[in-house]
């Protein structure tokens, strides 16, 4: 953001006058009606950083106490609002008037609705005096709108319910109920309800998308609705400028007037083109619809069927299900007959041990028998031996005697 003059001094100036000037042409316009405030006042005008010095210095020299500052064309007229009022705030206003060169040339009213804005803002004396006097007598005045400006936020929320979520989320407002919003986003302020903005101002939380023409869901939008969220949620009101219609001047009841003609040739215009149109078309629609028809009935005899199929498959499903907790039962009793079958198992391995054990004494014995039977077969041989001598000494003694008998 390029500041093109020096900041203006600071003093007791309780105004603020915001224009985000994208439409030069409307600057004639809107400046003849500062002199309808009757008090001192500062006035801010945001520019593209197109804007060429010779338009800025116009613009710096058809007004005293202004300040002209270049932005980017990003974020509408909202942007540079908040840029503004970042650079503003030890200034301490207490009214801010917040003005752009709407021209909304998607609407074919959109010029009307600017004129008139513009005139229910700042359009004399008598309605500036007014509406100041109305934020110094109602201390809970936030807001004054334009006439048929103030909408609901729920109902005219389109695109932006997330976005306005996200503001009131890092503003720590609590936003349970319907609130207003000045649709146009034209209005006069009291600078009270925009500490939270101010606060806001001083992050980089807020990205605006770039300009390509979005009609709804940008974060200027959002904050366009976030305004009024903001005065209500903190018990300021929304009330609509004290002007009179019957007070406008002529060529803006011409413009309505043409507006209003136009509008009822267009509407005319396009009735005759759809009488055309069905007239036109009839023979193709009313063979359309009956093909619609058919299919419709090929349809709802594959619904049928399809409708025939899904019962099946729920049924084969309750079956499956049953069978699942038979299974499941099944695998119970088996899970049971495994514990049994381990507990066995632990059981005959303990008993293996011991039969081990048993058989490791037995081999013990068995072979302590070997050597002891090995002890008895050399005492068994020794005594045989023993036992020839001595049948051997008296065999000889037995013959020797016979000798002796048969002598």
């Amino acid at each position: 953001m390029k500041w093109v003059r020096i900041e203006l001094s600071k003093n007791n100036k309780e105004i603020a006058v915001i224009v985000h000037l994208y439409y030069i042409d409307i600057w004639d316009e809107i400046v003849c009606l500062f002199k309808n405030i009757t008090v001192p006042f500062d006035i801010y005008v945001t520019v593209n950083e197109q804007v060429s010095l010779k338009t800025i210095r116009y613009i710096q020299d058809s007004v005293p106490n202004i300040e002209v500052i270049q932005v980017e064309n990003r974020g509408r007229d909202i942007l540079p609002f908040l840029d503004v009022l970042h650079r503003i705030e030890t200034m301490k206003y207490k009214y801010i008037c917040k003005l752009h060169t709407k021209k909304s040339l998607h609407r074919l009213d959109g010029n009307l609705w600017r004129k008139v804005s513009l005139y229910d803002l700042l359009g004399s004396n008598k309605i500036v005096n007014e509406i100041l006097k109305n934020f110094k007598e109602k201390a809970t005045l936030g807001i004054v709108s334009p006439k048929n400006n103030i909408l609901s936020v729920n109902d005219n929320i389109g695109s932006n319910k997330e976005k306005i979520k996200f503001l009131v989320s890092s503003c720590n407002l609590i936003y349970e109920e319907d609130c207003s919003f000045v649709a146009g986003s034209m209005m006069w302020l009291n600078n009270d309800i925009l500490d939270p903005l101010y606060k806001l101002c001083k992050t980089d939380i807020l990205n605006f998308e770039k300009e390509e023409g979005q009609l709804d869901g940008t974060m200027a939008h959002a904050v366009e609705r976030f305004l009024g969220v903001l005065a209500e949620s903190n018990g300021y009101s929304i009330e609509e400028s004290p002007a009179k219609m019957r007070e406008l001047d002529e060529e803006v009841l011409r413009d309505q007037n043409n507006i209003l003609f136009k509008s009822d040739s267009l509407i005319k215009q396009q009735r005759h083109e759809l009488e055309n149109i069905n007239v036109k078309y009839q023979d193709t629609i009313v063979s359309m619809l009956k093909q619609q028809e058919e299919t419709l009935d090929k349809y709802k005899d594959t619904i049928e069927h399809m409708n025939k199929h899904q019962q099946q498959q729920e049924e084969m499903l309750v079956k499956y299900k049953n069978t699942i907790e038979h299974m499941g039962e099944h695998q119970k009793q088996q899970e049971k007959v495994l514990e049994e079958y381990r507990n066995t198992i632990e059981h005959m391995g303990e008993h293996q041990k011991q039969q081990k054990k048993v058989l490791e004494e037995c081999r013990n014995t068995i072979e302590h028998m070997g050597e002891h039977q090995k002890q008895q077969e050399n005492r068994i041989e020794s005594l045989s031996n023993k036992l020839q001598k001595i049948y051997k000494k008296r065999a000889w003694k037995v013959i020797s005697m016979l000798y002796k008998d048969l002598d």
